[in-house]
């Protein structure tokens, strides 16, 4: 892990096209910084990170899973992302 930052990565499925995509986020380390992924999921429905397939340029997703440098994959439950 980059010293100083938290690596998220939000596993997304796109409602357009139906292609899955990854969004990588970084985040400093400090007070009030999610340090886990439930913290994260937690933080996302206060400042929900922005969503644009790769693909097809939707805004529109599914968010299947987040995953965090260092730790085992695990499913989330699906929120809906605009």
């Amino acid at each position: 892990m980059s010293a100083g930052k938290r690596k998220f990565d939000l596993h997304l499925h796109c409602a357009n096209c139906q292609r899955p995509s990854v969004k990588h986020v970084e985040l400093p380390v400090g007070e009030g910084v999610p340090s886990t992924v439930d913290e994260f999921v937690d933080m996302l429905e206060y400042q929900p990170v922005p969503f644009i397939c790769r693909h097809c340029d939707s805004t529109i997703g599914t968010l299947v899973a987040v995953t965090m440098e260092g730790e085992e994959p695990r499913a989330e439950p699906a929120v809906a992302t605009a």
